[in-house]
C-alpha cells in the first residue's frame, strides 16, 4: 500500500500538542479522583453511603476511560502527522474535509466512515 503525503494538509501541530498536554493533565486529575473514591469508607458510612461511593467511582472511571481514548486519538493523529498522512481517512483513504479538521483537529476518519462506525457500534 502506498502512503500518500499531503504537505499542504499538515495540521497545526502546536494545537495538537496543546490538546495532548490538556488531556494528559485531565487524566492526572481524573485518576486522583478515582483513587479518592477507591479509599475505604469511613466508620460512619452506611450501605447508602457505600452505594453512592461505588456509583460515583464507576462514573469517574468511565470519564477517565473516555479521556484516555481521546488522548490515544490525539497521539494517533500526531503519528499520522509525522508520517505525512494527516487529512486522509485511515479507513477509506479519502480526504477528510478541512471543515471537519477545523472543528475536530484529531479526526482520523472522514464523516462517511465515522457515521458507518457509529452505526455499527
Amino acid at each position: 500500500m502506498t502512503t500518500i503525503h499531503l504537505p499542504a494538509r499538515t495540521p497545526n501541530r502546536t494545537l495538537l500538542e496543546g490538546l495532548h498536554r490538556e488531556l494528559s493533565a485531565e487524566i492526572e486529575e481524573a485518576s486522583a479522583v478515582v483513587r479518592l473514591w477507591s479509599q475505604p469508607a469511613g466508620d460512619g458510612d452506611d450501605d447508602v453511603d457505600a452505594g453512592t461511593r461505588a456509583a460515583r467511582r464507576e462514573q469517574d472511571v468511565a470519564i477517565l476511560s473516555s479521556i484516555r481514548g481521546r488522548l490515544r486519538q490525539v497521539e494517533r493523529c500526531l503519528e499520522r502527522t509525522d508520517a505525512g498522512e494527516y487529512g486522509r481517512c485511515e479507513v477509506c483513504g479519502g480526504s477528510i474535509p478541512a471543515a471537519r479538521l477545523g472543528i475536530f483537529p484529531s479526526a482520523t476518519t472522514c464523516v462517511t466512515c465515522q457515521k458507518e462506525h457509529e452505526r455499527r457500534a
